[in-house]
């Protein structure tokens, strides 16, 4: 710094005595330039005094109120509040509550002395852009303040109902349920409670940001917060869908090395396969390379159905023998029975057809001979010639052997 000012001043010096140098030389030519260059550069030099006794006093009076500011938000202890609303600190960032506010008081408090700074300077050039933006920025600064409410309040929202949702899903025992269906050890570390809460969690702040975003005003960020509230569904599908095909995938690991001899590789194999098959689910649920992704999501099913049949091909094969060795062993115990049943229906198939022509029978015997005992035309009945129903009684004018009849019908 110092031998920067050395140099300025050294250069300083020299213009101011070059003009008379030159002019005692006889080069007005060249002595006139330098001189409007000299004149214009002390002519700037009150704005610039100016320009920075502003900046140095505003710097100063900003640099005062982010003082007294940080020392009454560290006495009321605001950052005990940070933690409540899930901010944790990092190896990397140490910034509490109360620096940030102080912080962005001490912005707020630059803006206007820098605006002023640039008015006292008077070049239009470079002034009238810059304090035009300040303005807009300035202007803007209530409703960013709007916004950042917002968005502290859906933070402390979001924190209160993770935390909600994270003791009723981790008393209900959710985690161990599952994980006790799936029996893998990488399920028990997998915290559904808390994957879930904070799902939920951060939906809750994009929501709210979205809505700061909008407050603010600007169209960028108003196209942005439009596309997020879009994009939250196909996240929260694509999430479950990789959650689902992953318990899917060890379920069916499970599976078959209980029931398959054997087959661990098989299992760890089709396990892999459907969880493949689910990242390509979820990646095409977001849209993320769709033309590429169906093909290979094909592939990936055509890969998941022969990894089931070297599965049972391989591993099921004791399995399918003692399967189809209880089958044939059923059906051999079954053949008595049906050969009994089937010996039942012909004895009762031959009972019903005897009987059927038993009862034929009967009803051409009651035909030819008449059950009634005083018909003549039934064996039993005593020949009597006194009775004229007896065909070969002469009293009988049925008789053909009947003279009296054959005259009769003469006449």
């Amino acid at each position: 710094t110092v031998n920067a000012l050395g140099s300025l001043g050294y250069v300083l010096t020299l213009l101011l005595f070059l003009p008379g140098i030159l002019d005692k030389l006889g080069l007005p030519s060249i002595t006139l330039p330098i001189v409007g260059f000299l004149n214009q550069i002390f002519g700037y030099i009150p704005n610039l005094l100016g320009a920075a006794i502003i900046l140095v006093v505003g710097f100063f009076l900003a640099k005062i109120v982010k003082q007294l500011l940080l020392a009454f938000l560290k006495r009321i202890r605001i950052d005990d509040y940070q933690e409540k609303l899930g901010i944790k600190k990092t190896s990397t960032s140490s910034m509490n509550i109360s620096d940030a506010l102080a912080n962005i008081v001490y912005i707020l408090i630059l803006i206007p002395i820098i605006i002023a700074a640039l008015n006292a300077l008077n070049i239009s050039v470079i002034s009238d852009p810059a304090v035009a933006m300040l303005n807009n920025i300035f202007l803007m600064i209530p409703r960013i303040i709007a916004g950042i409410v917002i968005l502290i309040i859906g933070v402390f929202l979001a924190k209160i109902i993770a935390d909600f949702i994270y003791s009723l899903l981790e008393g209900s025992g959710l985690s161990e349920k599952v994980a006790d269906v799936v029996e893998d050890p990488a399920v028990y570390k997998l915290n559904l409670a808390n994957i879930i809460s904070q799902v939920v969690r951060y939906v809750i702040i994009a929501i709210f940001l979205v809505q700061a975003f909008n407050v603010i005003q600007l169209d960028i960020l108003n196209l942005a917060g439009t596309a997020i509230l879009a994009y939250i569904p196909k996240v929260l599908a694509a999430i479950l869908i990789l959650i689902g095909a992953y318990l899917l995938g060890t379920l069916i690991k499970k599976f078959i090395n209980e029931h398959f001899r054997d087959s661990h590789f098989v299992g760890l194999t089709f396990k892999y396969v459907i969880f493949g098959i689910g990242v390509l689910a979820a990646l095409t649920q977001l849209g993320i390379a769709t033309n590429f992704l169906v093909p290979l999501f094909q592939l990936t099913v055509a890969a998941g159905a022969l990894a089931f049949a070297l599965a049972f091909g391989l591993g099921g094969r004791d399995f399918a023998a003692k399967k189809l060795s209880e089958a044939d062993a059923k059906m051999k115990e079954s053949e008595p029975k049906m050969e009994e049943v089937k010996a039942r229906l012909k004895e009762t198939e031959a009972k019903k057809k005897a009987d059927f022509e038993k009862d034929v029978q009967s009803m051409k015997t009651e035909a030819n001979h008449p059950s009634d005992p005083s018909h003549p035309s039934n064996p039993n009945t005593p020949y009597k010639p006194n009775n004229p129903s007896y065909p070969n009684n002469p009293s009988n004018t049925n008789n053909p052997n009947n003279k009296d009849n054959k005259d009769n019908k003469n006449l």
